[in-house]
């Protein structure tokens, strides 16, 4: 920045008798203002004109040599736009990854339990398990209550439980005080549960254990999963299940009194469709 006599003549008046005997010093605090406010002026300018230059859109210039459009854009932005951009970018590509993720799950939860199955509407039974159930056990009410594909976890010995999410379940499966009675939670009592009968695969009948989990989310929410205990593990090696297979499990009512005593029937769709699922 130069300061120059046109500066000083705009703000000093040298028809002035006064001024024109000024000495040297004097002349020096007299032009120190005026510098100072030429020096604000042009600052605010320049801050100005990047200002007005960061607000309008860069457009990518084309060149004859081989810069890729790409570079060629890069090249023509200031180092503050591209920091943004790049942030932006990883933003972007941030949440569209997690909303694929998140996506996937779903779609994978709903495959494993094939809730939003249509066909399901129309499922029945095997032939077998309707006659057995109807004619030996007195059964009726016959319900498909989930299908589900077998996780590792519900074959493993040491958990022993087929796991069934009260939210994937088909149907309603429990009476208003069966429900109530699965719910109660007493300090220092074990969780309750209810002992069924149980149509394994091969209409074999056993006694297994159903309990209501209560579980606690870390967002404070609470689900629930029903679960079949105990007998378990003898249903799976009695009957070879394996991981990635597809069951149903399908709950009917005995005996003459309302509403009857509770059951379950373990259907193996490969089986009962020939290898086909």
């Amino acid at each position: 920045m130069l300061l120059t006599m046109d500066d000083v003549k705009e703000k000093l008046d040298f028809t002035n008798t006064k001024n024109k005997k000024l000495t040297p010093f004097e002349w020096l605090l007299a032009i120190t203002p005026i510098a100072l406010e030429k020096l604000h002026r042009q600052e605010k300018h320049e801050r100005l004109a990047k200002e007005s230059q960061l607000k309008k859109p860069i457009v990518p210039q084309t060149t004859t040599t081989t810069t890729t459009l790409g570079q060629d854009h890069d090249q023509h932005q200031t180092p503050s736009i591209k920091r943004k951009r790049n942030v932006f970018e990883r933003t972007r590509e941030d949440r569209k990854k997690k909303k694929n993720v998140s996506s996937m799950r779903r779609r994978k939860i709903d495959r494993d339990y094939f809730v939003d199955d249509p066909r399901l509407e129309r499922a029945t039974i095997p032939e077998r398990f309707r006659h057995h159930i109807e004619t030996n056990l007195n059964g009726r009410d016959i319900k498909l209550i989930v299908q589900k594909r077998l996780y590792e976890s519900d074959l493993k010995t040491g958990e022993g439980r087929l796991s069934i999410p009260a939210k994937k379940m088909c149907q309603g499966l429990l009476t208003t005080k069966e429900e109530e009675w699965l719910r109660t939670r007493d300090r220092g009592e074990a969780v309750p549960s209810m002992e069924l009968l149980l149509l394994d695969p091969e209409l074999g009948e056993g006694k297994i254990v159903f309990k209501l989990w209560e579980m606690n989310k870390p967002n404070g929410t609470t689900s629930y999963m029903y679960v079949l205990a105990r007998y378990w593990n003898h249903v799976v090696k009695k009957n070879g299940l394996k991981t990635g297979e597809v069951v149903q499990v399908w709950g009917f009512r005995m005996g003459e009194d309302e509403p009857g005593r509770l059951g379950l029937a373990l259907v193996r769709l490969a089986k009962e469709n020939g290898g086909e699922v």
